[in-house]
């Protein structure tokens, strides 16, 4: 009789233990996911130039003026616009100026020539030459806007003489932005707060970009 109850006891226990280890496999579970999509905005630029000369041709978007004399003043504007979609960005400007020479001959337009035209220009309002040989625009612009001109004639020295006949000279104008928001540690300031410079590190620093062969 003792044996019969010893058993039931043991028989009761194991169903207990096994209730116990079945209600482990019965909590409430629960998986929740959160996807994060970031597009990145853009910058994006267009130079285009203007001029109230008659007689300049239109070369894709700059111009072709020929037979120009010393002394001779021609119209020539360019501007830096920032296009739709794009996010407000600091703009600036460099010039490069090449010459080739009549065949035959040694002499022609020379580097000192083409510092004295780039010299002579009357920069429009808010553009300022840094030492770096970019010309940086001080206040940033959004989508849709322009700035002003960066010049709008250019003079031709009244002491380019005869060495400098039937040469031509080529004016390249590259036109850079970068964002102008979260950009503080790469903007250069002047006293009146417009923006003088940038210390982007593929800066390269040269004088005007001026080559000649």
């Amino acid at each position: 009789m003792i044996n019969k109850k010893f058993v039931g006891l043991l028989v009761a226990v194991g169903l207990i233990a096994a209730v116990g280890i079945g209600s482990t496999l019965a909590y409430f579970t629960s998986k929740d996911n959160v996807q994060n999509v970031f597009t990145l905005g853009k910058v994006d630029i267009s130079l285009r130039e203007s001029s109230k000369d008659d007689e300049a041709e239109r070369i894709e978007q700059g111009f072709k003026f020929v037979d120009v004399l010393p002394g001779q003043t021609i119209s020539k504007e360019p501007r830096v616009t920032v296009s739709e979609g794009s996010q407000p960005c600091y703009i600036r400007i460099k010039l490069k100026l090449s010459s080739t020479p009549v065949e035959g001959r040694t002499t022609g337009i020379t580097e000192e020539n083409m510092k004295a035209l780039v010299s002579g220009l009357k920069l429009g309002a808010n553009w300022t030459l840094n030492s770096d040989g970019y010309y940086y625009y001080g206040l940033p612009l959004t989508a849709g806007q322009s700035s002003s001109n960066l010049f709008d004639q250019v003079t031709i020295p009244s002491n380019w003489g005869n060495a400098t006949a039937g040469c031509t000279m080529n004016m390249d104008i590259q036109a850079e932005a970068v964002q102008s928001d979260y950009s503080d540690s790469i903007i250069e300031k002047g006293t009146a707060g417009n923006v003088t410079g940038w210390n982007l590190t593929q800066t390269e620093k040269d004088d005007l970009g001026i080559t000649t062969p």
